[in-house]
């Protein structure tokens, strides 16, 4: 059986002084199949003005991403119906764009063929349990990346 990991946030509702007007209007597509850890880390982003639309699986995940742009996806590693991997390979095919604002969770360390895969795909990686700060550290690397393409 599976053990829920649960966060704990202030519940303050403060939004930190580096968000941004354009930070409030982002959109994240979360695919994570434990309802609590997505319900947690889904408040914790909306309390600093994320949009988050929550899939809880692979299948599910790919239908919301066709279906609108998002600027970050966090997705777990380990889902339901296919691996992360898949996920990805089937992101790239169908929207290539989306693969670069893609951030992946996972649990702890030692699944070699996962670590094989992001290595290779220098995917951004969250390894569980982190600091949800961290998420927003992570959506930064993306806007750096992303900003860095354009110019």
């Amino acid at each position: 059986m599976r053990k829920t990991k649960r966060l704990f946030a202030p519940d303050d509702g403060a939004i930190p002084a580096s968000t941004t007007e354009t930070e409030a209007t982002r959109r994240v597509l979360l695919v994570e199949p434990d309802v609590v850890f997505s319900g947690a880390l889904t408040g914790w982003l909306q309390a600093r003005k994320y949009h988050v639309t929550q899939a809880r699986d692979a299948n599910d995940g790919l239908m919301c991403a066709n279906w609108a742009d998002f600027d970050y996806i966090l997705c777990e590693m380990e889902l339901p119906d296919q691996p992360g991997d898949q996920f990805y390979t089937t992101l790239q095919r169908a929207k290539p764009q989306m693969c670069n604002c893609l951030v992946f969770m996972c649990g702890p360390r030692g699944a070699s063929r996962m670590e094989a895969f992001l290595a290779r795909t220098r995917a951004l990686i969250l390894w569980k349990p982190f600091e949800l700060q961290t998420t927003l550290d992570a959506f930064g690397i993306i806007d750096r990346k992303q900003r860095a393409a354009v110019v």
